[in-house]
């Protein structure tokens, strides 16, 4: 049904109560029973007002407005502001009834504008603070019309460092009503240094948005001769000391690096060992490779090494499947190493910082030395230092993306052909494979 915006001659439209009727002339085992769509709110001068109420059960029931509408839909043409009022819906017949109603705000467009901020405070936008008082308060008030209800469709927000602030213990937000505007205040609370900075109230709505940033810094002193100069709202002693102690911290940092990185550099500069004396162990080969690396690189050496290797029919010595349990990790090692043709070693920046595995490489170099023999394979997994002990060493490079196609030829290359020791297929079989072979990347 459509109202025009108001028809007082006929005696029945209130202002203030628009009234729904749904009345059935049968007899009925139970009320009608409505539902109602969401009815927007506010809405502007001049646009079409549409209220709609249902009757959703299977009841006999007859639908009036109080203008005598048989329709559940009221509809008013161009609304003014005057229009606002509780609206009601209401279907009923002799079993009960069932009804709705709910405020409708009817909003003037000559008060839709952008919003302004007209004043701050403090005026100066900026706020002095001293470190550990209870709380200060900024605000800015702004202008966006007349009506009242006009900021139901602000969007208002404190910022700091470009970060929207959030209402809380620490940051009470407030808004009052002024005869400038809209007064939208921050306050403070237990000012630390961290407090110390830019903040900028942002308000805006459709039509679009203003803003203003007022500066919170340290009060200065008001006794002729003991201001302190300052740089962009900070003492210069204060910004002076910060910035020489974050040189001083820079250096110690870097100073603590270079020793750590020499430290573990020396701790692979090992001498060859003194064979005199030293009693090689005497094991039997069971194995055509055992493999070195650091548990940080678990993915690519049980995803993708260990079946490439097992695919070539080698037979593999690792940790997750072969160290037993309850034997010290030395011993682990050291049968692993001596029953093994190679050691193959995943060299990385994980492995470099492991303890075990500076263990394991340096027991390897210790039997290759001992044996005379050639049983070491160096694999270079990422950029990583390579230690001095090394550097004449030729290694397999798999972090250099030119060389990487090449990479498993060399490697079975290197490894020379199996030599027909007893493989890992009672162990596990291809559907068993925990990880997906996958390349590293960024490496």
């Amino acid at each position: 049904m459509m109202f025009p915006r108001r028809n007082e001659e006929m005696g029945m439209w209130s202002r203030r109560l628009g009234l729904c009727l749904l009345v059935s002339s049968a007899c009925c085992f139970e009320p009608p029973e409505l539902r109602v769509p969401a009815w927007v709110t506010p809405i502007y001068e001049d646009e079409d007002l549409q209220l709609n109420c249902y009757v959703v059960n299977e009841v006999p029931f007859s639908i009036e407005w109080t203008l005598s509408s048989k329709n559940q839909t009221l509809t008013i043409r161009d609304v003014q502001e005057t229009d606002s009022a509780i609206y009601q819906c209401e279907a009923s017949n002799k079993a009960g009834n069932s009804s709705h109603h709910q405020q409708i705000y009817v909003l003037s467009r000559k008060t839709a504008v952008a919003p302004r901020v007209v004043s701050t405070s403090p005026s100066n936008r900026e706020a002095p603070v001293e470190i550990g008082m209870d709380a200060t308060t900024i605000s800015c008030t702004f202008y966006a019309g007349e009506s009242d209800f006009v900021t139901f469709t602000l969007d208002m927000n404190w910022m700091k460092n470009e970060t929207v602030l959030e209402d809380s213990d620490k940051f009470v937000f407030n808004e009052s009503k002024t005869e400038q505007g809209q007064l939208f205040s921050l306050t403070i609370h237990n000012i630390t240094t961290e407090d110390l900075g830019d903040y900028e109230c942002l308000v805006g709505n459709e039509y679009g948005n203003d803003s203003r940033v007022i500066r919170v810094r340290l009060q200065q002193s008001d006794q002729p001769g003991e201001q302190l100069p300052t740089l962009n709202g900070f003492p210069i002693i204060l910004t002076s000391t910060l910035s020489a102690a974050f040189i001083v911290l820079i250096i110690v940092v870097i100073v603590i690096v270079v020793t750590i990185r020499r430290h573990q550099q020396k701790s692979l500069d090992w001498q060859k060992p003194d064979t005199a004396g030293f009693e090689d162990p005497d094991r039997e080969l069971e194995y055509d490779v055992f493999i070195s690396y650091s548990s940080d690189d678990l993915a690519w050496v049980k995803g993708m090494l260990f079946w490439k290797l097992r695919d070539e029919k080698y037979a593999i010595c690792v940790d997750f499947k072969d160290f037993q349990a309850g034997q010290t990790i030395q011993k682990n090692i050291m049968e692993a190493i001596y029953k093994s043709r190679k050691t193959l070693v995943v060299m990385s920046k994980n492995f470099l910082k492991s303890l075990w595995g500076n263990y394991e490489l340096q027991q390897a170099h210790n039997k290759a030395l001992l044996k005379q023999e050639d049983s070491l394979v160096l694999v270079k997994l990422d950029e990583c230092q390579v230690p001095a002990v090394w550097l004449g060493k030729t290694f397999l490079d798999y972090a250099n993306e030119d060389v990487r196609p090449h990479f498993w030829t060399r490697l079975f290359t290197a490894m020379g052909d199996p030599a027909g020791f007893k493989t890992d297929d009672d162990w596990i079989n291809d559907d068993e494979r925990d990880l997906e072979p996958q390349p590293l990347l960024n490496v």
